[in-house]
């Protein structure tokens, strides 16, 4: 394998700080290689089979819609506090607009989405991950 080095960039491809591997291989290692996707991978002990990975995946989409579904409820609940409780006078202009309903879902859908992104981005965060067969 032939070194590659790259002085504009400040880096230098050697083929045995990168595990082996050829930052930019050349043409003839490409034509004889097996593509990497054909390649597969070993089960291990620890492993989830295709059911209990579906499955695992399916409660992790429900978690996060929950999630969401909470984020969003608090964002709608922040929107209707700051009409309710009239802060800001915002309130009082809706109740004196001649078309209310705009203004109030341009306020409420924005923070409703800000919220269940940031409800939803902290329980991923937050997420303990565990493999199934380690419980």
């Amino acid at each position: 394998m032939k070194a590659r080095h790259k002085r504009a960039f400040g880096y230098i491809s050697e083929p045995a700080a990168l595990g082996g591997m050829e930052l930019f291989p050349s043409r003839a290692s490409l034509m004889t290689s097996p593509p990497i996707w054909s390649q597969a991978m070993p089960l291990h002990s620890d492993d989830l089979t295709p059911e209990e990975a579906r499955r695992d995946h399916w409660d992790m989409l429900g978690f996060l819609a929950l999630n969401a579904t909470l984020g969003a409820a608090l964002g709608f609940a922040v929107a209707f506090g700051i009409v309710w409780f009239d802060l800001g006078g915002v309130g009082t202009s809706l109740s004196r607009s001649s078309h209310p309903v705009l203004p109030t879902v341009m306020m409420a859908v924005p923070l409703a989405l800000t919220f269940a992104a940031a409800v939803t981005a902290s329980a991923v965060m937050t997420m303990p991950y565990r493999k199934k067969k380690q419980r």
